[in-house]
């Protein structure tokens, strides 16, 4: 019988074979994917509204004083502003709609890339970035490694730079989808017809020549999105770092399960560990992403504030 391929051996043959399966497009309408794309728009939106209704809620203490003499049949009680809920449900609503159709645009990507090009660069755009870092991480052993500074910071560069090429690739149909929404968006939104209507968020721009209105914002939004794919995927391959002890904790509870695969109730519980520390695993990159992308966006929009005043 062929010996079995460790954790720290080379899987990679001569004659591997790639296979790249694109998600079906009715995984968008799946239960979960709605109401993760509904919850997230949801608390986005709700955020912005409870800080208004504090901040009004200051300002009445303000106002009343620590001295005010409460009476309860007194009709001059302050009144609170609450702001009005319905533009938060409205933004809500719009945002999810908009994230699905970047969800589906890009299914739609993935099939034509899996039927267009060659099986290997398919494989690529479409790899699970997160699961890949595990096993990049899996594959390096970082003790041969720690022989000076030099050597850990060599190492370290080689391994981030090498991961955020994965993230990049990965998350470049997902970037290229919200570019392309966006993109469809700044156009609709150049119509004469549209452009003459209230338009929220735009009023800063309102007079504005409409030719003018969609180079400026087709620029803002290729550079917007190229910045938070590159600092997103910077985010992954830091992130990657942090991956090593969870790594090596998934090998031993691998190893654990191995061993206990007779025992009474061995291996059940050595399975759930395994499963638990591959969940952890995965969180630096995942973190490391979103915090990438987020700083990516905040750079941008500083950027935006900076011309803007110029």
């Amino acid at each position: 019988a062929a010996p079995a391929l460790g954790v720290g051996a080379n899987a990679t043959s001569l004659a591997k074979v790639y296979k790249a399966k694109p998600e079906p497009l009715r995984s968008v309408f799946k239960t979960r994917t709605v109401l993760t794309v509904l919850g997230r728009n949801f608390l986005t939106q709700l955020v912005p509204w409870v800080n208004e209704l504090q901040e009004n809620l200051a300002e009445v203490a303000d106002e009343v004083g620590s001295e005010y003499d409460y009476d309860e049949d007194d009709d001059e009680q302050p009144e609170v502003e609450v702001p009005p809920f319905a533009p938060v449900l409205r933004r809500c609503g719009v945002g999810a709609t908009r994230d699905a159709a970047v969800l589906f645009l890009r299914r739609i990507y993935e099939i034509l890339v899996c039927s267009a090009v060659e099986p290997r660069l398919a494989s690529k755009l479409l790899k699970d970035l997160h699961a890949s870092a595990l096993r990049k991480q899996a594959r390096c052993s970082w003790q041969t490694e720690f022989s000076s500074v030099a050597g850990i910071l060599q190492s370290a560069s080689r391994r981030v730079g090498g991961m955020a090429q994965t993230a990049g690739r990965s998350s470049c149909l997902q970037y290229l989808s919200e570019m392309t929404i966006n993109q469809l968006i700044i156009v609709y939104r150049t119509m004469p017809s549209v452009r003459n209507a209230r338009v929220f968020g735009e009023e800063e721009f309102e007079g504005e020549d409409a030719l003018d209105y969609f180079r400026h914002h087709t620029f803002w939004n290729a550079a917007r999105v190229s910045v938070r794919l590159v600092c997103a995927s910077l985010g992954a391959g830091v992130g990657s770092l942090a991956s090593v002890g969870l790594v090596l904790k998934v090998a031993a509870a691998s190893g654990d399960g191995k061993d206990g695969k007779g025992g009474h109730g061995g291996g059940s519980g050595s399975g759930r560990s395994l499963k638990i520390w591959l969940v952890l695993a995965r969180l630096p990159t995942i973190v490391g992403f979103a915090i990438g992308d987020i700083c990516g966006g905040k750079l941008v929009d500083c950027l935006i504030d900076m011309t803007r005043h110029d």
